[in-house]
This record gives C-alpha cells, sequence and structure tokens, in this order.
C-alpha cells in the first residue's frame, strides 16, 4: 500500500487518539490516556513522514515498521510505569502523556504546514495541557479509590457492629462461694 493512502487512516487515528487522551470529560483510566497519547504520537509521526516531513530526532527511526515498534514499545512503557509505586507511578503518567501529546500536535502542526517554531509552541502548549489534563484524571482516580476504600471501611465497621449487636451474648459463670 503506497504512503499516500494510508495518510488519511493515519490522521484520523491521529486526531481521534489525541483527542481522547487530551478530553477531561472522557473518563478513561490515565495509563489508557497516555497509551492513546503514545499512538497519537506514532500515527501522527507516520502521518508527517509519509507526506513528506524529516524527523529531526535522529535517533528515532524513519520506517514504518520503526515507528510501529517504537509506538509499541511505548504503549508498554505506559504500562509498565503504571505498576510503579506512587508517586512514581503519577509523574510517570504525566510525563509520558505530556511528552506523547505534545509530539503528536506538533507533528499535526507539521502536517497543516505550520513553520517548526509554531508547530513547537503548540507541541510545547500542548504538552502542558496534556500533564495538567493527567493530574487531573490521577486526582480523580485517587479520590475514587480513597472513596471506594472508605466505603469498604465503613461497610466492615458496620457488619463488625451488627454482629456485636446480634451474637449471643457468653454465658457468664457463677462461682460458689465456699461456704
Amino acid at each position: 500500500m503506497p504512503p499516500h493512502s494510508i495518510f488519511p487512516i493515519l490522521l484520523v487515528v491521529c486526531l481521534g487518539c489525541t483527542g481522547v487522551a487530551a478530553d477531561p470529560e472522557i473518563k478513561l483510566p490515565p495509563e489508557k490516556k497516555a497509551a492513546l497519547a503514545a499512538v497519537a504520537d506514532g500515527a501522527s509521526t507516520l502521518s508527517a513522514l509519509s507526506s513528506g516531513a524529516v524527523e529531526r530526532n535522529a535517533l528515532l527511526p524513519t520506517s514504518p515498521v520503526g515507528i510501529i515498534a517504537v509506538t509499541a514499545a511505548k504503549v508498554g512503557l505506559t504500562g509498565w510505569a503504571n505498576q510503579q509505586p506512587e508517586p512514581r507511578r503519577s509523574e510517570s503518567m504525566k510525563s509520558m502523556t505530556a511528552v506523547f501529546g505534545g509530539a503528536a500536535v506538533n507533528n499535526l502542526f507539521v502536517l497543516a504546514g505550520a513553520a517548526n517554531p509554531i508547530s513547537w509552541v503548540a507541541g510545547l502548549t500542548a504538552g502542558v495541557f496534556f500533564w495538567n489534563n493527567m493530574e487531573q484524571s490521577l486526582q480523580e482516580q485517587a479520590l475514587a479509590r480513597a472513596s471506594r476504600q472508605g466505603e469498604s471501611d465503613a461497610l466492615k465497621q458496620i457488619n463488625n457492629s451488627s454482629a456485636q449487636r446480634w451474637s449471643c451474648p457468653k454465658p457468664k459463670t457463677i462461682r460458689a462461694e465456699p461456704s
């Protein structure tokens, strides 16, 4: 399949992933939003390269297979980061979402024909937005977890008190006093 024929598909994937990862109203787990930002970065990079853009990072591959492999590694990295203890998990999720999402927006601006300083500023601005959005998602997740934990503790307390209320009292032993 020639590169120009997959361009519209990649563009739709990129826009969809970037939009879902950036939208605070879409309630996805933070690790899924980070993975979507990684996919958006990969799809936008592949779209930009297939339309004639040049990769500025010499460390990254420019072949479709290489870009797909790097994108898969980024998605795997988000899964690994999600397993880390706090606060490393939260900082990793915010960082990855900001970098991947900002890179995707930068690539979209390059695709639109924007000059480099404009695309860089747009990417950095989007990165800050992604960071803040992820921080909000992580806080909501922590509050939900605390709420569930609080409900669980409350249920345990209710169950313990009702068990005490409905349990039969232990018989008292009566000691006979020697006469």
